[in-house]
C-alpha cells in the first residue's frame, strides 16, 4: 500500500490552527469548523452527524472496506498490523 506524502509545514499550519481555536470541554464548534474548512480546502466529502462529530469520506481502491469481525480473539494493534501486512 502506497503511503501518501504528508507536507510537514501545511500539517504544522493545520495543527496550530487547531490548538489556537478556543474550544473549552464540550464546546466544539470552533474546532469542528476549522477542521471543516480544510475537508473543503482538500475537497474532501464531509457531514455533520447529529451529534457534532464529522464524518469525511475517502475513496479507496477496495470495493467494499475491510472488516474485522467481532467473534475475532485478536487484539486491535494485532488486526491493524495484520491488515496493512497484505
Amino acid at each position: 500500500m502506497h503511503d501518501p506524502a504528508i507536507e510537514d509545514a501545511y500539517l504544522l499550519d493545520v495543527l496550530k490552527r487547531l490548538l489556537d481555536t478556543p474550544s473549552p470541554t464540550g464546546m466544539t464548534d470552533a474546532a469542528i469548523a476549522v477542521v471543516c474548512g480544510e475537508l473543503e480546502v482538500l475537497d474532501i466529502p464531509f457531514e455533520l452527524t447529529r451529534r457534532g462529530a464529522i464524518r469525511a469520506t475517502l475513496a479507496g481502491n477496495a470495493r467494499q472496506p475491510r472488516r474485522v469481525h467481532p467473534w475475532t480473539t485478536r487484539r486491535f494493534a494485532d488486526a491493524f498490523e495484520t491488515s496493512h501486512d497484505r
